[in-house]
């Protein structure tokens, strides 16, 4: 499972780092009309944890392990703790 949140938590990095190269994230901020989702594109721990919800949820229709909903917090807290 150690492996699994680390090899996610690095794919995730890629991927947040890779949308702030694009400059998507600041071209979503600009044109979002609503103040909790522009508050949830500047923050990181906010963008990582949606981010594996969304990588995570095919991963448990495959599955059906209820342990992956852990894994969001856990890789959204490394994720604040490298950026």
């Amino acid at each position: 499972m150690l492996e699994l949140i680390l090899t996610i938590a690095l794919v995730i990095n890629g991927v947040m780092l890779l949308l702030d190269k694009v400059g998507l994230i600041e071209w979503l901020q600009m044109r979002v009309k609503s103040d909790f989702i522009y508050k949830m594109l500047s923050c990181n721990f906010c963008l990582a944890h949606h981010l594996t919800m969304l990588f995570l949820i095919p991963l448990f229709l495959i599955d059906f392990n209820y342990l992956y909903f852990a894994i969001p917090l856990m890789v959204a807290g490394l994720i604040h703790t490298i950026r």
